[in-house]
């Protein structure tokens, strides 16, 4: 909008940038042979975003907060992010998960971070609980060999008397 100044005259101007806004969902899912006992813990994740600022790497604040509480199945959306913005998500607490799977389309996310605005809004974040099954086989291996190592023996003692006795006695 034009602004008609006069000389020698003050004029007030109000001058107000607009930023265009994006979200960040992240959402939860707890995989393992040991999930079911951890399906309702509660996990933090903590969402820090950057913006390159008249050239200057500048923190954003996040509204509503950078740590929320997630759960199994559930989902938490970070709303009112200026777009471009370059986010990185970490779960700071974590109940002892095995692994944790920060991933984006499916592809874990180098160093967590994505951008504000990119097609897909929605973070992953997997927790496994997997714990050590006993071994419960047993080994066959060696008593295996022994037994068909027996059976020959015995087989080849069975045929050997069969043999003997069909032999006619010499005289």
């Amino acid at each position: 909008t034009a602004v008609p100044v006069v000389a020698n005259a003050a004029t007030p101007v109000d001058l107000t940038n607009e930023f265009d806004l994006g979200y960040i969902s992240v959402d939860n899912l707890v995989t393992g042979n040991d999930a079911k006992r951890h399906l309702p813990d509660t996990y933090d994740v903590v969402l820090t975003c950057t913006q390159l600022v008249d050239g200057v790497v500048t923190p954003i604040d996040i509204p509503d907060g950078a740590t929320r509480n997630i759960w199994h199945k559930t989902s938490v959306t970070y709303s009112a992010l200026p777009m471009g913005a370059t986010c990185s998500l970490v779960e700071s607490v974590q109940n002892q998960a095995q692994s944790v799977l920060i991933t984006w389309h499916g592809v874990p996310v180098p160093g967590n971070a994505v951008t504000v605005g990119d097609p897909d809004y929605v973070i992953h974040v997997v927790n496994v609980y997997n714990i050590a099954l006993g071994y419960t086989g047993v080994e066959v291996g060696i008593p295996l060999l022994l037994s068909l190592l027996a059976l020959l023996l015995g087989l080849g003692l069975v045929v050997t008397q069969k043999l003997r006795r069909r032999r006619p006695i010499e005289k």
